[in-house]
């Protein structure tokens, strides 16, 4: 094989420790910055539990926002985040128990509604509409007003 046609294999090869670099020290500072390392150490998760995970349910963890990053798992004991394959640098599972889940407030940006949970005085969790009447099912007080209309069949 010609030299020249080993040159964008080597230039790829070269720059795949660099991406890898910077995708891990990217989703770890966000991580920091949401709080989720605290979380994970305040309420420690374990491995995931059997129970319907709802995904696209969050939108954000503290300052940052995300999406379809985390997953839900509502359990009997509270509430079980966990994040996906790419983004678990420094995210362990986090199980809230339902006691420390709070709901805060609703906010709205034109036609875009969602609510603020607070967990356990740690962090806040911004969730959309359809998530209220799980967490509602589960104790956490929710305004009535909060709660999405019901689907018409």
């Amino acid at each position: 094989m010609p030299q020249s046609s080993l040159t964008p294999l080597w230039g790829f090869l070269a720059a795949l420790p660099v991406a890898v670099g910077a995708w891990l020290l990217v989703t770890g500072l966000l991580s920091t910055l949401s709080g989720w390392p605290t979380l994970a150490a305040t309420f420690p998760g374990g491995p995931v539990p059997p129970g319907n995970r709802l995904r696209g349910q969050v939108l954000g963890l503290g300052p940052v926002r995300e999406n379809n990053v985390t997953i839900v798992v509502p359990t009997t004991q509270g509430l079980y985040l966990y994040a996906v394959v790419l983004f678990r640098v420094r995210r362990r599972p986090v199980l809230v128990p339902w006691p420390k889940v709070r709901y805060l407030e609703s906010r709205q940006l034109l036609w875009a509604r969602w609510h603020v949970l607070d967990l356990g005085g740690v962090t806040t969790l911004r969730v959309r509409p359809d998530l209220l009447p799980v967490l509602r099912s589960h104790g956490v007080a929710v305004p009535s007003e909060a709660l999405p209309p019901p689907r018409s069949q």
